[in-house]
């Protein structure tokens, strides 16, 4: 069997060589190209419309039988229920037939024009001849006549033809018009109809008519000549040589192609469980979600492009595969287990297009394996380049080994250097134009985002400080506590402390409405119902939400702003609104947030986090035993107010949480001596005072 990679070039590049006609074949035409041929073929030919047999003398017996069956002198009344009920006729027609001349006269043309009308060709109302101009008519004995387009009326048009003629007949004589129109309308019936079955043969026979072929090539002509720009006409003969060479390999037996096409299923389903095992074993800690399984099939998915183009458009050696480009996406979006696992399965990926050379592939693997160590800990984005050093020195450095074992010659060490120096500008190239692409498509928080938003120099963090000190110095201590917590539990802690610094940013329209801004002076919610008040207090979420939308922090942080409440109640004014209206009905709604209840274990972390800083914060003489029960009580009270019931939290997380938050907040609220008066020790300081 005969086997070749016929090159493809690209419209208008040069050829790099000559391509010359191994045998004669026949040019084809584009799929697109003769579908276009066949679809105008289609069109020219006109549709077919077969005369009903006796439409016209039908049309024309009936109208003479109602005329007869009229009476000649009978009272205008009794004139509607001889005359066809799908026609009603108006009082002036019926005046007009009760006198015979009358009659007479309105029968006598009616029947000239109907007759007149009947002749041509009348089609049912819906049928259309837009684009043809003309259509084929078989007559009764079978002979055929072609007739242009517009003699071909519809039955509407018939009806307004029928009108403007008794108008044109009887220009002085309204009445007698309509009586005419009144009278013969009712016998406009199609004298034509549409043979769709017989439309369609004739144009598949024309479709079949156009010819698949432009030419033919002769053994030994050349097909593109090296150093020319190649046209659409190369492109068609290239492409025709490439479909000879399959025509040629399926002609010499199934036997010859079946096993090719066997050996590529096995390998397709081979890779297909591995996929499938390997996304099965991570889903559970790792690959959470649908989207999470949809980026890793991206990436896998863009690798494999990438090995295609490698080996079939650009045609370099295995060792140009930017292997290490998409471990390293995979570690930063997700750890280092998924990362190991889109190497290795890209690996296997990779190799299908090289008939398995693994050793062409080993520079790549060890390239991509020295980056998933080192960006597991990635904390700046110009760490990229590092990680593109790193690459080449393993990639290179293993190519060297196998050159050196295999005794390669100079040059292609030295090819070999270069091209690992390639690869790894080339995966320093996708990751950095790759990563924001795919951060923002599949609204992931990364690390390195969330490291950016942990700045304290972020204008929100710097507005909050100045504007609301209270309120900036409660989220940073739920962020302390948030990340203790997750950390014990085994959820994301930089995710968690990062979402507690923005979770209240929402208090920054309003920060004097909020306790923790208030001095000793004038409270704001003295002069408000606690319906108002509590409006301004849930306000706060709504507002967060808005600035965090307007800042462009990512969806994973918004989550923390509209979840750090849940649906819980504003408690304190919901009881004074009832001690001030203790007969009134009061809706609990009124004095809740709008939720979301938290959905993830971090903004769970951060609910439980938030309440119990607000907690202890109240507490007059905090201690170890008090802030234990104060912790305890805040989760059991969001546990049975069903706050927690979306979130993945079960009872261990809930005990390893208590235990995180107790020592923080110990450290936090803890009492300090008190020096005696004259005392040379500075009160505060932490080396004389390690209470």
């Amino acid at each position: 069997m005969e086997s070749v990679d016929v090159p493809m070039f690209e419209l208008g590049q040069v050829a790099d060589r000559t391509v010359i006609a191994p045998f004669p074949f026949q040019v084809t035409k584009s799929k697109a190209d003769l579908d276009r041929e066949r679809a105008a073929a289609a069109n020219r030919e006109p549709p077919v419309f077969r005369l009903i047999a006796g439409a016209r003398g039908l049309s024309l017996g009936r109208l003479d039988a109602l005329k007869h069956t009229l009476p000649a002198s009978a009272h205008r009344d009794s004139l509607q229920a001889a005359v066809t009920p799908d026609q009603a006729l108006s009082r002036s027609t019926r005046q007009l037939l009760s006198t015979e001349d009358t009659r007479t006269k309105a029968f006598a043309i009616a029947g000239q024009l109907l007759g007149g009308i009947l002749s041509g060709w009348i089609a049912p109302d819906g049928v259309s001849l837009t684009g043809a101009k003309e259509f084929v008519t078989v007559l009764p004995d079978s002979s055929e006549r072609i007739v242009p387009a517009d003699s071909l009326l519809t039955v509407d048009r018939a009806l307004s033809l029928l009108s403007s003629q008794a108008r044109n007949l009887l220009p002085d004589d309204e009445l007698m018009a309509r009586a005419v129109y009144e009278i013969a309308s009712p016998f406009i019936a199609p004298t034509a109809i549409l043979d769709p079955a017989s439309t369609e043969v004739r144009r598949a026979r024309a479709m079949e008519s156009v010819s698949p072929f432009t030419g033919t090539m002769l053994a030994g002509e050349v097909i593109v000549e090296a150093h020319y720009r190649l046209t659409q006409a190369d492109l068609d003969e290239l492409r025709s040589l490439q479909e000879a060479y399959a025509a040629r390999a399926s002609a010499a037996g199934a036997a010859s192609t079946a096993l090719p096409v066997v050996g590529h299923l096995l390998w397709t389903g081979f890779f297909l469980v591995m996929l499938a095992a390997s996304l099965r074993g991570l889903s559970a800690g790792i690959l959470r979600s649908p989207g999470d399984t949809a980026l890793v099939a991206v990436l896998l998915s863009l690798l494999a492009v990438a090995g295609y183009a490698a080996r079939w458009w650009i045609r370099l050696p295995p060792a140009a595969v930017p292997l290490s480009a998409f471990a390293i996406l995979a570690t930063v979006f997700f750890d280092t287990r998924v990362g190991f696992g889109v190497t290795t399965l890209g690996l296997l990926l990779s190799a299908s297009h090289f008939r398995f050379e693994l050793s062409g592939l080993v520079g790549p693997l060890a390239g991509a394996l020295v980056a998933v160590f080192w960006v597991r800990r990635l904390r700046r984005r110009r760490d990229f380049l590092l990680a593109a050093l790193w690459v080449f020195l393993a990639s290179a450095g293993a190519g060297l080994s196998l050159g050196l074992i295999f005794g390669s010659n100079g040059a292609a060490l030295l090819r070999g250097v270069i091209l690992s120096a390639g690869n790894a500008v080339a995966s320093l190239f996708l990751v950095v134009v790759a990563f924001p692409v795919l951060e923002t498509l599949f609204h992931r928080t990364t690390d390195l985002r969330l490291l950016e938003l942990l700045d304290m120099n972020h204008l929100l963090l710097r507005q909050l400080a100045l504007e609301a000190p209270g309120t900036y110095h409660h989220s940073i201590v739920v962020g302390n506590l948030a990340e203790a917590a997750c950390d014990a539990i085994g959820a994301n802690a930089l995710l968690a402390r990062v979402g507690s610094y923005y979770h209240d940013i929402g208090k920054l329209t309003k920060p004097q409405y909020f306790a923790e801004n208030q001095g000793a002076g004038d409270n704001p919610h003295d002069r408000l119902t606690p319906k108002m008040s509590a409006l301004v207090i849930a306000s706060h979420v709504k507002e967060g939400l808005r600035m965090a939308d307007k800042a462009g922090l990512p969806p994973a942080i918004g989550s923390f702003i509209a979840e750090h409440h849940g649906t819980g109640q504003i408690s304190f004014f919901y009881k004074k609104m009832k001690e001030q209206n203790p007969d009134a009905k009061i809706n609990p709604e009124e004095f809740s947030y709008s939720g979301p209840k938290p959905s993830s274990r971090e903004t769970a972390v951060v609910m439980l986090a938030d309440s119990a800083e607000g907690a202890t914060r109240a507490l007059d003489e905090p201690n170890a035993t008090r802030i234990r029960q104060i912790v305890q009580r805040v989760i059991h009270e969001r546990l049975t107010e069903g706050q927690l019931d979306e979130s993945p939290l079960n009872f261990r997380d809930l005990e390893r949480i208590r235990e995180a938050f107790a020592p923080i907040l110990m450290g936090v609220h803890h009492r300090r001596v008190k020096y005696p008066e004259g005392s040379r020790e500075t009160p505060g300081s932490s080396e004389d005072n390690p209470l």
